[in-house]
């Protein structure tokens, strides 16, 4: 099944391509964003990889560029990983473009897309402790918290807490903008 592009109001969230590779290390890379992401200090090599992983027909993971509609600038990324009933959701936003809600407005058309796309139950998402922020994104995109967890996370344990929105949730969200 093809990846779509998906619109937001101020964003575009579109399929990774090879000429994201290197301006999305670059990104990727900032100390404060390799320190909380899943794919932390990548390479533009490493970047042709998960994007060669991501076309294979049998791979979880979709994953979106998130770009800015108003000049096309790829400002950081977002996607799931699919399991049976549920898929864990994650973005991450360029630093120099914290604060001005293209987090919270790129995870909510994720939101969407997963649950319109896919037959799922639930979605789940975590953030570190350390990052309240992305905490108050994902509540803003209807997520509950339900626990706190010790990880491991780049070779060390670090405290996270988890959340979850649930489809009946997500179907009675008052706010929710659909893809199509």
């Amino acid at each position: 099944m093809s990846q779509p592009t998906l619109l937001a109001s101020r964003l575009i969230l579109r399929p990774l391509l090879e000429a994201d590779a290197a301006p999305l290390s670059l990104l990727a890379n900032v100390p404060e964003i390799a320190a909380r992401t899943r794919h932390s200090l990548i390479t533009p090599d490493d970047v042709l990889a998960l994007i060669s992983e991501l076309r294979q027909p049998y791979c979880p993971e979709r994953v979106f560029a998130v770009c800015r509609k108003s000049d096309r600038q790829l400002i950081g990324c977002t996607g799931l990983v699919l399991g049976e009933m549920e898929a864990d959701a994650g973005y991450w936003i360029a630093k120099d473009q914290w604060g001005q809600g293209y987090a919270t407005e790129a995870l909510k058309a994720t939101v969407d897309f997963a649950f319109q796309r896919y037959e799922l139950w639930q979605l789940t998402a975590h953030h570190l402790l350390d990052n309240p922020a992305s905490g108050r994104v994902l509540g803003k995109a209807g997520f509950e918290l339900t626990g706190f967890r010790n990880v491991e996370h780049g070779g060390r344990q670090v405290d996270a807490l988890f959340y979850q929105l649930l489809r009946a949730k997500w179907i009675a969200r008052p706010d929710k903008e659909g893809f199509l």
